[in-house]
């Protein structure tokens, strides 16, 4: 109300399928800007298989922790509320002393951490004393790395897009890396259910391995 009138007003579509078909357009358009640029379709693959494994993990980590690893149901609150505050404290204390350069030098990291998440799982067994340590260690370790992933690569990602066509480039990544999910997904409900869970955490190992190769290489081109 308090801006002055500027009377300029976008046209309205014609039909929903006129605004839909546009839309398809602006989004198309922005991507062909965005993937001939140094790293951006490897970036955005390393993006698709971080969210691929956030996504299955998120589904079947308490899954693995009860009936597999043997954690009591209501040590779950503690595995849960345990990483939220190591997260906080790595966006707190490691995350604001990261400078522009280091950025693109540690792009990768998040891999490691995840992948160190998933290796400390194997050396436990079902009924060992120590397993609500083990998850403890195991979710602590992914926490940092999803707080690298979170701010480290998302930067690098921001940076990669042209400012004007930042919003249309995560718009139409973001949906793409949720179809390719919702294909792939049950693939992970394969492996859990119908092989056995210890074939989704080796899955998941390797595809943190090719995540790590990918952003490496991502880092080097930039």
């Amino acid at each position: 109300k308090l801006l002055p009138d500027s009377e300029a007003y976008e046209k309205s579509a014609l039909s929903w399928f006129h605004a839909f078909r546009d839309g398809l357009r602006q989004y198309r358009d922005a991507l062909g800007r965005f993937f001939p640029k140094p790293a951006a379709g490897l970036f955005l693959f390393s993006k698709f298989l971080d969210e691929w494994i956030i996504f299955i993990w998120a589904s079947y980590s308490s899954l693995y922790f009860v009936h597999f690893l043997g954690l009591k149901d209501s040590f779950l609150s503690i595995v849960t509320q345990g990483p939220a505050y190591v997260a906080f404290l790595s966006l707190f204390l490691i995350i604001p002393n990261i400078t522009e350069k280091q950025i693109i030098k540690i792009l990768g990291l998040d891999q490691l951490f995840g992948l160190a998440a998933l290796l400390i799982l194997l050396c436990l067994t079902k009924g060992n004393e120590n397993v609500l340590l083990i998850c403890l260690i195991s979710a602590g370790l992914a926490a940092v790395g999803n707080a690298l992933y979170g701010s480290v690569s998302a930067a690098v990602w921001m940076n990669i897009m042209d400012e004007k066509d930042r919003a249309k480039v995560v718009a139409s990544s973001y949906a793409m890396i949720k179809v390719g999910i919702f294909l792939t997904g049950s693939a992970g409900a394969f492996l859990y259910g119908k092989v056995s869970p210890l074939s989704l955490v080796w899955v998941m190992i390797g595809i943190r391995l090719v995540g790590f190769i990918l952003l490496r290489r991502v880092s080097r081109q930039l």
